[in-house]
């Protein structure tokens, strides 16, 4: 069946954000390196370039990546709720993904208006939009970790709960895509977290060209950050709704957890109860 599948946002928007910014790498090499007019170092930031004759370029590559990024995290959790994807038993990991949603919604956002507010006309602004994407896109990356982290720990607990026999799909490929998920995002975060640290304090103490470098760095991670959550909805592409729903394994296994503190075991309260020939033997304390 062919048409739109919610794994292609993060293709779209890795491949658009990548194409942008090496066409402008690439264009500011092949017209000599020029300084441009908000340049200060000899290295240009994405920003300069981007208020240069080529801000069309970077605005629209900037607002298809922020839609696709957008896209994708709001895919993701939908595809959860419907069981599409492994979905969120506790409430806390589908808070984290309502979190990360709304964070990725203000880093597209941000970063469509700093494109738009350009550092040449509009520094302010365009400085602001800045903090703005950055904040968004670290902030929606810890969430996502987060929800993944849980997401990874219920279906372990799903898988000690029945035989693997028993579900439509193999949890356990599922429990190991997912830890790679997550081992995969918390270096992409911890990562880009020191390397905008580092930026912001080059940016501070004006070492220009160490922050040009910083920024390009930044900007180039973020496409294998969005390139991760291609593996993620993959699995979801021709899945029926409520496939991956281990909600009624773990609810029943809590339940059923419930039940053995209330009440003494099967084999507790049989031997509590003795066999036939004990109760004889402790009826008659003569026969011995």
């Amino acid at each position: 069946m062919y048409g739109l599948h919610a794994w292609q946002f993060p293709l779209a928007a890795a491949f658009m954000w990548a194409a942008t910014l090496t066409a402008m790498i690439i264009t500011w090499a092949a017209e000599g390196k020029p300084v441009y007019a908000s340049q200060d170092g000899s290295i240009p930031y994405i920003s300069d370039i981007g208020a240069s004759f080529l801000k069309p370029l970077f605005v629209v590559g900037s607002v298809i990546t922020g839609l696709g990024f957008f896209l994708t995290v709001l895919s993701e959790r939908v595809y959860r709720e419907k069981g599409r994807l492994l979905p969120n038993v506790r409430r806390r990991g589908a808070v984290m993904g309502v979190i990360s949603c709304i964070c990725a919604l203000i880093a597209a956002a941000g970063l469509s208006l700093l494109a738009g507010f350009d550092t040449l006309r509009h520094t302010t602004l365009h400085r602001l939009f800045l903090l703005i994407f950055m904040l968004g896109t670290v902030l929606s990356a810890i969430a996502t970790t987060v929800e993944f982290l849980v997401l990874r720990r219920e279906a372990r607990h799903a898988a000690g709960l029945a035989d693997v026999t028993d579900f439509t799909f193999n949890i356990t490929k599922m429990i190991q895509g997912l830890t790679g998920s997550y081992i995969a995002k918390l270096v992409i975060v911890v990562v880009e977290v020191a390397l905008s640290i580092a930026f912001g304090i080059t940016m501070y103490k004006s070492s220009n060209e160490a922050a040009a470098v910083l920024e390009w760095t930044i900007a180039y991670t973020f496409v294998f950050f969005l390139l991760s959550f291609y593996f993620d909805l993959r699995p979801a592409a021709g899945s029926p709704s409520g496939k991956y729903d281990v909600s009624g394994i773990v609810g029943a296994g809590s339940r059923a957890e419930l039940g053995r503190v209330g009440r003494p075991s099967a084999s507790l309260r049989g031997s509590e109860q003795g066999t036939p020939e004990m109760s004889q033997f402790e009826s008659n304390p003569s026969r011995v």
